[in-house]
């Protein structure tokens, strides 16, 4: 009897810190953006608008750190706070469901289901994997090396570290690889980075460039081959030291005998069937029109993953749709929102105003610019969400580079690199993907993000500005 009351009690004190720990949390994400709006004094240029503007985009991307919400509540909250308190209207705000970029993610998540239904991106991956000798090194090689393959393909990222992740797992537990070990967080490891490490080859499978992209007014993006011939040869280049990387941080401390769980994984795939004909045939076709049409990266693939429910095709079916995660779509959108309110309100040519007056009389170089938008980026992915703060700084930025006469684009795809970077899992929700499944420590992620943070900016400066400038790209 006495245990029963003692456990009752514990529970009851659990519950109570519990609710402590929440009843916090909405008070600083309250208080903070409250106590910065009445502190800011309203004048000629800071108008009520965009001090409301501050005040609730700060209350999101705090509540976004501390997760105090589901963050798709959170952003369909923020959206509501900017109507509801004048700061802009229902047009502007849900302005970003007409952006391409969304019905990307909206085609790439279908596209990665259906991968999952085929069994197509197993295949390719196992195949290469077979190809590449089978040993630790050879799945290090293998996974990053497929990953050149699913980025043409499969153009949603988020999708792509999702399925790798799944994968990288699996090879784990087939192999009887414990947590805890380097092999374990090396195979892991090499999962992410062939789902993420060739996303800078291309446009469309690189969603947060897309995302900037789209929400500078004004800006011819520079087209998908001219994109892909200036970045191709960095991106193997990238690609190669992160293969490096891994083998180094992480050496084999597990043995295992891998040439007879993939030849009977290859076996087992046996020909590909009707279904995974029809699906890559209609990648392929989306992919040669990305490459020599006019058409936007999002409708190509939002056609090619409709397609996969017509008669006929019979990929995908009515129950599929059920088992896709929309709510990502959404998470996107509502992020998106602060970018497209802080255009209508002309924050990023104030922003970038005072930053020009700031710069003036130095001497600023693309390079230079370059450096700086890295380290920044680096700086806020402490802060927030690698979305938010694209969707907060991308205008801004642009206006920087436009009124300085410096390359938008270098100077972006800088930013966005910057941000990409991380130390701890918390910074980037997209290696939380992988970091879920208990093979990768805090230890390793450290050790991890440091070294790439590291390498990055010194392949930005000695193998990136050098190629954009022999290709005319800068």
């Amino acid at each position: 009897m006495c245990a029963v009351v003692f456990h009752k009690e514990e529970r009851g004190k659990a519950m109570s810190e519990k609710k402590g720990i929440i009843i916090a949390k909405w008070l600083v994400s309250i208080g903070v953006p409250a106590l910065l709006f009445l502190l800011v004094p309203e004048t000629g240029i800071i108008t009520y608008q965009i001090k409301m503007y501050i005040a609730i985009t700060l209350f999101t991307i705090l509540m976004w750190i501390m997760n105090t919400l589901p963050p798709v509540i959170t952003g369909l909250v923020m959206s509501l706070l900017y109507i509801f308190l004048n700061v802009s209207n229902g047009n502007t705000v849900f302005s970003s469901w007409t952006n391409q970029i969304v019905w990307l993610c909206v085609g790439g998540v279908i596209i990665a289901q259906a991968f999952e239904k085929t069994g197509l991106m197993k295949r390719i991956a196992y195949n290469i994997i077979y190809r590449t000798g089978c040993s630790y090194r050879g799945i290090v090689i293998g996974l990053i090396a497929s990953g050149l393959v699913m980025t043409v393909i499969l153009p949603n990222i988020t999708a792509r570290v999702t399925l790798y992740a799944a994968l990288a797992f699996g090879i784990c537990r087939a192999l009887e690889i414990k947590p805890g070990t380097k092999t374990g967080a090396g195979i892991m490891t090499a999962g992410f980075i062939g789902a993420i490490g060739s996303r800078t080859m291309l446009l469309s499978g690189w969603d947060n460039l897309v995302l900037s992209y789209g929400l500078i007014e004004d800006f011819t993006a520079p087209s998908t081959i001219r994109f892909f011939l200036c970045n191709i040869v960095p991106t193997l280049v990238w690609c190669a030291v992160m293969v490096v990387t891994v083998l180094f941080l992480f050496k084999q401390d597990v043995p295992f005998e891998g040439k007879e769980y993939f030849a009977g994984e290859v076996k087992k795939s046996g020909k590909m069937s009707v279904k995974e004909w029809k699906f890559l045939a209609i990648l392929l076709i989306a992919v040669l029109f990305l490459f020599f049409s006019d058409y936007a990266i999002g409708w190509l693939f939002l056609a090619a993953a409709c397609i996969c429910f017509f008669p006929g095709v019979d990929i995908l079916g009515g129950e599929d749709v059920k088992n896709i995660n929309f709510s990502i779509i959404i998470f996107i959108a509502s992020a998106m929102t602060i970018g497209n309110v802080a255009s209508e309100l002309q924050i990023g040519g104030m922003v970038g105003n005072v930053l020009v007056n700031a710069l003036q009389g130095m001497e600023v170089s693309n390079l230079l610019m370059m450096m700086i938008a890295w380290l920044f980026g680096v700086i806020m992915d402490f802060l927030m969400t690698p979305v938010a703060a694209l969707s907060a700084f991308s205008v801004p930025i642009a206006s920087i580079c436009t009124q300085l006469g410096l390359s938008v684009s270098c100077v972006l795809y800088s930013f966005i690199w910057g941000v990409e970077q991380f130390i701890f899992p918390y910074e980037w929700a997209l290696f939380l993907v992988v970091y879920g499944y208990g093979m990768v420590t805090n230890k390793d992620t450290l050790k991890f993000g440091l070294v790439r943070m590291v390498l990055s900016f010194i392949f930005m400066v000695a193998i990136l500005a050098p190629c954009w400038m022999l290709f005319g790209f800068m």
